[in-house]
């Protein structure tokens, strides 16, 4: 059957209706210059009868009842359909005959839905039907609702989690990018997903994308089109990239890939305090550690005189004015909604003080440009935010050429218009700044980005604040940017995390805007997951719990012999193991052994423990034994590590072990600092390693057999060296 629509009256409850429940529509754009007077979609039943329905809601309605009753989408029983109709009248009518500028019908409308929400996640039942379809159909296609939820939105609470649901919903936005581009290109819906199916398969099969990843809870970009799609990560360049920069940059180049479009990596370089080209350099390595290559490099500098342009341009037509007000009365009236004496300066007087401000004198750093927005709103961000600020330091890139630069928030939507980004994907602590964004893009007349929220990735036991960080850094409490127990993308790399479980890590928290804190153990879970089948086995012990065991039977001189550096991956290869008449075992397990017991030793066999020797406390210091060749490993509950006690085959080992260096869970604002700081989070343990670990390279990750995983932190590099192995947890 086919579902003739035109540009007037795209059927996207239908079109979703019949995604969900899997009917095979064709919804063919109408190219006729005869169309219908009122525009409506019409599905043809019976073309040779003229038999048809006509309506949106209506062939939804159809193909809900009498094309499928298995997903319910029309009701579970009469009593529900009968709501679900009352629903679909409710957005047919009130919402649809709701003036572009009515808000007061709006706010009946939205305070309806809002208290009718507040116990419910669906309008009907406790699933998705075609109520919530087709009264999110009717708000998202409203001026009216856009404009009201951007002034009131704090206060529906009920309603936008009711709204943001379905906005997220995986098919929902499918189909609307479907039906936009279907309008856009004046073809079939069936033309848009053969060709997003087409490059689809073109990128799987040629491994396009994100080296072939998918994201969890795979989601489309609303309004995305296949090569036309650009984002950004635009980090400042104040410090070294962590965990949560990580997620942007991942996040940012996967939907890049995913719709063969471009990645910008810009830098923020909007305070010329902070920008270091260290840091610069330092961002960019880390990238490509996580093997992320941009598109295009450029610098929020480049546009610095746009800026500027777009800055003075507002203050002419009024939507600005400078403000020298001190700070703390700023603030204060900012607070309380109090306009400032300077809001209705003349556009001359504005003028005079910008030129103060652009010269950089005494009186001109005292000011600031402020938007002329709504002092009123209960949006905090839209009360006259803070545009430019005058500035007397030399920035790196541009030197004394400026002395007013712009605020990040000023400059953000400024350039992601001019550079073609078209959808800006950022965490969900700048939602309420959402709002600020496309003002500034309308009072310029600038295109709008589409923005995307995601979820800010928060750890337990971790600070991720620049500032902190940096405060780590400079009272000398860790390393460096680099120390294994800070959670930047270089100390975590360096304690032995791989880029691939980064990146599965990321990738399987999606683009979900659902705010938690998270546990570190589910990284490092997956962590060990990408290294247990790859990585080689070898052993060490402790200096200080050596116990000699004396096998009597043993070899008198070092006997040699090969073994798999991993008994289920020969692609490894395979290591010396050496046999000898006297061995080191650990005196955790030579307490734990009773007389003519049968052991085994791994890579060797099985032994009886004729002799235990213990000191005045208890501990045992010595064990003798013969070895028993004919033993079965299934008959011993004790398989022991081991280490020939012949320093001709021994190299010492200094293996570290971490703990948070934070005490508490989560860092609150009126927390003290300095006194969360774990003091003793950091642990030296001399060991004894066999002659293997010598091979290794820095970077190396390997299992100490019986006692973990680990990093190698400093190679081995000649008899008066020592290996340094950092401890991964797992």
């Amino acid at each position: 059957m086919i579902v003739n629509f035109s540009e007037s009256a795209p059927p996207l409850a239908a079109l979703i209706v019949s995604a969900i429940t899997g009917q095979k529509l064709n919804f063919a754009y109408n190219k006729q210059q005869q169309a219908p007077v009122d525009h409506a979609a019409t599905l043809i039943l019976d073309a040779k009868r003229n038999l048809s329905i006509r309506g949106n809601f209506t062939i939804a309605f159809y193909i809900a009842t009498q094309l499928d009753k298995k997903h319910q989408l029309a009701g579970a029983d009469s009593e529900q359909m009968a709501q679900i109709q009352e629903w679909i009248e409710f957005a047919s009518v009130d919402v649809q005959s709701c003036g572009a500028s009515d808000m007061n019908q709006m706010d009946v409308i939205a305070q309806r839905l809002n208290w009718f929400l507040q116990s419910r996640t669906y309008l009907v039942g406790y699933r998705l039907t075609l109520a919530d379809l087709s009264v999110y159909e009717a708000l998202k296609n409203k001026r009216s609702f856009v404009a009201y939820r951007a002034r009131y939105g704090k206060e529906l609470f009920h309603l936008n989690r009711w709204f943001q649901f379905l906005e997220t919903n995986a098919i929902i936005q499918e189909n609307v990018s479907v039906m936009q581009q279907a309008i856009k290109k004046k073809v079939s819906t069936d033309d848009i997903h053969k060709m997003n199916a087409a490059v689809a398969k073109s990128s799987s099969s040629s491994g396009s994308g994100a080296s072939g990843d998918s994201i969890s809870g795979d989601v489309n970009l609303p309004n995305a089109e296949v090569g036309k799609v650009c984002t950004r990560f635009p980090p400042e360049a104040s410090g070294f990239l962590h965990i949560g920069h990580a997620k942007a940059a991942l996040l940012n180049n996967y939907f890049a890939r995913k719709y063969h479009g471009k990645l910008i990596l810009r830098f923020d370089d909007t305070n010329p305090a902070k920008e270091k080209a260290e840091y610069e350099h330092a961002i960019i390595d880390d990238l490509k550690l996580l093997g992320i290559k941009p598109d295009i490099e450029t610098f929020t500098s480049d546009s610095f005189d746009i800026c500027l342009k777009f800055c003075e341009q507002m203050l002419r037509e009024g939507t600005a004015y400078v403000d020298d007000t001190e700070k703390e009365l700023f603030t204060e009236e900012k607070r309380n909604k109090i306009e400032s004496k300077n809001r209705n300066n003349s556009v001359e007087k504005n003028l005079q003080m910008w030129e103060e401000m652009k010269n950089g004198t005494d009186y001109g750093r005292t000011c600031a440009v402020r938007a002329k927005f709504d002092m009123q709103a209960d949006n905090a961000t839209l009360r006259d935010p803070v545009l430019m600020r005058c500035k007397v330091e030399s920035h790196p890139r541009t030197g004394d050429k400026y002395k007013v630069y712009p605020t990040y928030d000023f400059a953000c939507p400024i350039v992601d218009s001019i550079e073609g980004v078209t959808h800006a994907l950022r965490t969900s602590e700048y939602n309420d700044r959402n709002d600020q964004y496309y003002m500034i893009c309308d009072a310029l007349r600038l295109r709008k980005p589409f923005i995307y929220d995601y979820s800010r990735l928060n750890f337990n036991y971790t600070v991720m604040s620049k500032r902190k960080l940096t405060k780590l850094v400079e009272m000398g409490a860790v390393d460096g940017w680099d120390d294994a127990r800070f959670p930047t993308v270089r100390g975590l790399v360096r304690r032995g995390l791989t880029v691939d479980a980064l990146r599965n890590f990321v990738l399987e928290q999606g683009a979900s805007r659902s705010i938690a804190t998270m546990e570190w153990d589910k990284l490092w879970t997956l962590n060990k997951k990408v290294i247990d089948p790859v990585v080689p086995r070898f052993t060490a012990l402790p200096k200080d719990r050596l116990v000699k065991f004396h096998i009597t039977d043993g070899p008198a001189q070092l006997e040699t012999k090969k073994n798999l550096k991993h008994k289920k991956n020969t692609s490894l290869g395979e290591k010396d193991t050496y046999y000898y008449n006297t061995v080191y075992l650990d005196s955790q397990d030579a307490n734990a052994i009773v007389d003519n017991e049968e052991i085994t030793l791994m890579d060797w066999g099985n032994a009886f423990v004729r002799q235990i020797t213990k000191d005045a406390n208890g501990n045992v210091v010595e064990l003798s034994g013969v070895l028993n060749p004919t033993g079965s490993v299934k008959t011993t509950k004790k398989r022991l590590t081991w280490i020939p006690a012949n320093d001709e085959v021994l190299i010492p080992v200094k293996v570290f072990t971490f703990d948070h260096i934070i005490t508490k869970a989560k860092v609150e604002p009126t927390d003290d600092f300095e006194k969360i700081i774990n003091q003793d989070s950091k642990h030296e343990e001399l060991s004894v390693g066999d002659f293997n670990l010598k091979q290794l390279k820095q970077g190396d990750i390997i299992q100490l057999e019986r006692r973990g995983y680990y990093r190698v932190d400093k190679a081995y590099e000649n008899n008066e060296n020592t290996i340094v192995l950092f401890n991964i947890p797992a």
